[in-house]
């Protein structure tokens, strides 16, 4: 399928395998980074949440304000925010978890959470290039403001 968006510039933001790469004008701008580590409410401070905002609400805003302006000026534009399904669908007992199955070995740890998800096995980085590949392209103009969850068909809520 033709997607509508070859020759067309992107700014991928990756969080810690290399994947991103900055390019000039940019028609599309997908935003990623890592998540804050998990913890008790009690034990974050000043120094934590500010580095959670400048890493995850901050660092995208300021990608969007920087982008949005040649995307209108050339009437094409597509902005993809990766985030977790911590936003849809917290969890307060994470820490907790995250620190129970720290202590397994690194295949039982991901066996463990991989269980937890409804496709019993994580998703392919395939997966998420082709949806937001399919986001950005030529089809998906009329696609504005969604929440796409790709989570192997764990997301328990309606809407």
């Amino acid at each position: 399928m033709d997607l509508g968006i070859n020759g067309r510039h992107a700014i991928v933001c990756a969080s810690s395998r290399g994947l991103g790469k900055a390019c000039e004008a940019p028609d599309i701008l997908v935003t990623n980074n890592a998540g804050p580590p998990p913890g008790a409410f009690a034990d974050w401070g000043p120094d934590e949440w500010q580095a959670a905002l400048e890493a995850n609400l901050l660092a995208p805003t300021f990608m969007i304000q920087g982008v949005i302006e040649g995307m209108k000026e050339r009437r094409f534009g597509r902005i993809v925010n990766i985030t977790s399904a911590m936003v849809k669908s917290p969890h307060a007992a994470m820490g907790l978890s995250t620190a129970a199955r720290s202590g397994l070995t690194f295949e039982d740890a991901r066996q463990a959470i991989a269980n937890t998800i409804n496709a019993k096995r994580f998703g392919q980085p395939e997966e998420l290039g082709d949806a937001c590949a399919y986001l950005c392209s030529a089809q998906a103009g009329f696609i504005c403001g969604q929440n796409l969850q790709l989570d192997g068909g764990s997301y328990a809520g309606l809407i």
